[in-house]
């Protein structure tokens, strides 16, 4: 790089155990109420979903708001899912307490909903919503890349770089769900990078309502394969570049390029996206 920057430390990146086979049980039960049978066959499919989360030193209802967090935004629970406070317990191990307690946060943040059953579940957006939603990603997230670009540090640009080396692997090993985190985990380096706890925020708010259904066209085979070849990363390299140049306005440029492609399949797709079963 041409310019020095100061060495941080990257945040450490939680560590998530095998499941246990009690643990894969649970979720292909519960994933037989998720939006369709096809949605629920593909995460039942794969060994790395759904892994019973290594705890760190944090009170435990933070522990389980991050990792149903982490879940969301990575897309591990499809549109539609079904999930009950008991039955997340048991999975991931700990008391009914701490999940209802998430429960009750991640449903204040719009990212659940409550049923009259007294389930609970992964909302179902309409049209309209989506589209919103995809807008306020544009403004913020490329605000975020911009600002990142003069404030990034040596140790964050390379974990950037190490987790854009992953998604590219994922991708051509065809693992969804290590590209989707690797995805998640190279965008909020840039996020975090932009030294805003109040932009971070909003825009892991927003990931929280998007994460299910980005993931769910991969899972149903509904992103194109031109699109996932050769488009889908081509902007992840121009924000590499970008950064490295802090260059923000080019950073700010490519951002919105990367969701601009992911956003215009989504919207094309959206006809077909679950929809509400009726609440009994």
């Amino acid at each position: 790089m041409t310019t020095s920057r100061r060495r941080r430390s990257s945040p450490s990146l939680k560590n998530v155990a095998t499941a246990s086979d009690r643990g894969r049980s649970y979720g292909q039960r519960k994933l037989a109420d998720a939006a369709g049978t096809s949605v629920a066959a593909r995460y039942a499919s794969e060994p790395s979903a759904r892994a019973r989360p290594r705890f760190t030193r944090r009170t435990l209802q933070h522990n389980v708001y991050d990792f149903l967090c982490d879940g969301l935004m990575s897309g591990e629970f499809a549109p539609g899912e079904r999930l009950t406070v008991r039955g997340v317990a048991e999975w991931i191990g700990t008391s009914v307490m701490p999940v209802r307690e998430a429960f009750k946060r991640l449903t204040s943040e719009g990212a659940l909903e409550p049923l009259s059953t007294g389930a609970t579940r992964v909302p179902v957006l309409e049209f309209g919503r989506l589209q919103d939603l995809y807008e306020l990603r544009m403004m913020l997230e490329g605000l975020a890349a911009r600002r990142a670009a003069t404030r990034i540090t040596d140790d964050e640009y390379e974990a950037l770089g190490a987790a854009n080396e992953d998604v590219l692997k994922a991708a051509a090993a065809g693992d969804i769900t290590a590209e989707s985190k690797a995805n998640e985990r190279f965008h909020f380096c840039i996020y975090r990078a932009a030294r805003s706890d109040e932009l971070l925020r909003v825009i892991k708010h927003l990931w929280l309502q998007m994460g299910p259904y980005l993931v769910w066209l991969l899972r149903q085979g509904r992103w194109p394969t031109d699109h996932h070849d050769r488009k889908a990363f081509r902007y992840h390299k121009d924000l590499l570049d970008a950064l490295r140049r802090h260059d923000g306005a080019r950073a700010e440029t490519a951002l919105r390029a990367d969701l601009t492609t992911s956003a215009e399949i989504l919207m094309e797709q959206a006809r077909q996206l679950p929809r509400p079963a009726e609440q009994r």
